[in-house]
């Protein structure tokens, strides 16, 4: 396997359960075998977006879908998990909260956001667009030839195959080597 400076990595279904912090058994190896010093998190939580937009509106059932505090304190327990096992990285975590409805409308944002960078509400940071896989590089001091995006879905795929990011990209399955043996 080759060895990257930057390993930037979708969080549901590739190193979590949708509705989980616990990694995968395949991940806890992986991370044990090769102590990353860099990590990027990569992932859209739309929920977010659909619920400020039900909220908005007035329609729908907003409180079965998460807020900006619940996804934060997920990914901070995340981070910690993999800090667990990898003491010395190096994390940063970015997320793209925006929904798409299946029409191609954009759900509203909230007015005055206070943009911490590494969450975002502007539709240009959701994958398959690669601007957080940008960010991250940039953030790290890493070249896209020595980053690799490892994802679960077409848009990780399409993400890290975009003008933006020119990265490397593999499929979560193959990179943990899940069901190998």
């Amino acid at each position: 396997m080759i060895d990257y400076d930057l390993y930037i990595f979708d969080i549901d279904g590739t190193l979590c359960d949708r509705d989980s912090t616990e990694l995968y058994p395949h991940v806890v190896e992986w991370l044990e075998a090769n102590n990353p010093k860099h990590i990027a998190l990569a992932t859209n939580q739309g929920g977010v977006g659909l619920r400020y937009w039900m909220e908005t509106n007035g329609f729908g059932e907003p409180e079965k879908y998460p807020t900006e505090n619940d996804i934060k304190e997920r990914i901070n327990r995340i981070v910690t998990n993999i800090l667990a096992v990898c003491p010395s990285a190096n994390i940063t975590p970015y997320v793209a909260y925006r929904y798409q409805s299946r029409k191609g409308s954009w759900s509203p944002y909230p007015e005055n956001l206070t943009d911490e960078g590494k969450y975002q509400w502007s539709e240009t940071s959701r994958k398959p667009n690669g601007l957080m896989l940008r960010r991250a590089m940039k953030r790290h001091k890493v070249e896209p030839n020595h980053t690799i995006m490892v994802g679960d879905m077409e848009t990780d795929k399409q993400a890290a195959e975009n003008n933006l990011a020119g990265c490397h990209f593999a499929w979560a399955h193959e990179f943990f080597r899940v069901g190998s043996g």
